[in-house]
């Protein structure tokens, strides 16, 4: 995804967990005061083992630490995406992300985005020719599905 026509601060970090998000929390976000955060997380936390409930509580928790240190930010939730290597985890992805786009609608600055229409179609097949060679990662064309879905919650200069 070209990102670079942006103001933009990655602190991304490959394998994370949202528990490890929480941990590296005062380091990840007060200190930027960001306007808009982007959060693509939990993936790795259901494919591990952990409950939806817990993935969810921690996720929740993130979230009030959020509102509570930095209230003028937006916290711009991607949903779990299914992957032909984790197909096997998609029901759990799914109530994951039901239950976080459940918590975006009573809350005006959480904002839920579902990325799986970019990588499946209406039959749930996989669209071919997006994914590395481990079935897991996205290549450049499957992140270039995600940024027609992206990029306008990248544009600070809107509310959306």
């Amino acid at each position: 995804m070209d990102l670079t026509q942006k103001n933009l601060l990655n602190r991304g970090f490959g394998g994370a967990h949202i528990s490890d998000i929480l941990y590296f929390y005062d380091q990840l976000f007060p200190k930027y005061r960001p306007v808009r955060i982007i959060f693509y997380c939990g993936e790795n936390d259901l494919w591990s083992g952990k409950p939806v409930d817990q993935v969810k509580g921690n996720f929740s928790a993130l979230w009030l630490k959020i509102k509570e240190d930095l209230p003028k930010s937006d916290l711009v939730y991607l949903s779990c995406k299914p992957s032909p290597k984790r197909i096997s985890k998609w029901n759990s992805y799914q109530s994951l992300n039901l239950k976080i786009k459940k918590l975006s609608r009573s809350e005006e600055r959480l904002h839920f985005v579902d990325i799986s229409k970019t990588l499946l179609k209406p039959d749930m097949t996989f669209h071919k020719g997006l994914w590395r060679p481990d079935n897991l990662h996205l290549n450049a064309a499957g992140y270039t599905k995600w940024s027609r879905v992206v990029h306008p919650w990248l544009n600070l200069g809107n509310k959306l």
